[in-house]
């Protein structure tokens, strides 16, 4: 076996732990999620999907405040709760995704060698969206998961 495929081994299992304790709602989930990030930006990286490898790097720190915002204590209740988006917030997190895609897929197309530069594009900026909004409980974000 070579080195890219431990490390994809060994970051397929954190990131499947990862998701696990995050249906759970448990902190220790976020921790997790580093390990696979990090994994993964070198895995992308050396394959020339430099979005992704931008994309894990920026999840990196997405984690970070992942665990930060589900630590937090409210004066009134003990952890941050689940919630959905508005209509509006809605149509804010599609209307970023699309033209995020394009204007990162036309950067990436004329500014690297990417291999699939949109398709990396609408993975990376979709992405982001859905860790965002998983950070801040919204359940929304696995509907972006799923079409991720």
């Amino acid at each position: 076996m070579d080195l890219l495929t431990i490390l994809e081994i060994i970051a397929t299992i954190s990131g499947l732990v990862h998701v696990y304790l995050l249906t759970k709602e448990k902190i220790i989930a976020w921790p997790f999620g580093i390990v696979t990030v990090s994994i993964y930006v070198y895995i992308f990286f050396v394959s020339k999907l430099y979005s992704d490898a931008i994309l894990h790097v920026i999840y990196f720190f997405l984690n970070i405040y992942g665990w930060y915002n589900w630590s937090r204590r409210h004066d009134d209740r003990p952890d941050v709760l689940i919630t959905r988006l508005s209509r509006s917030g809605i149509a804010l997190f599609a209307g970023i995704i699309i033209a995020g895609s394009l204007a990162w897929g036309g950067f990436m197309e004329h500014n690297t060698d990417a291999s699939f530069p949109y398709f990396d594009a609408y993975t990376t900026v979709a992405s982001l969206c859905a860790q965002y909004l998983l950070a801040q409980k919204k359940i929304d974000n696995w509907v972006i998961w799923i079409l991720v």
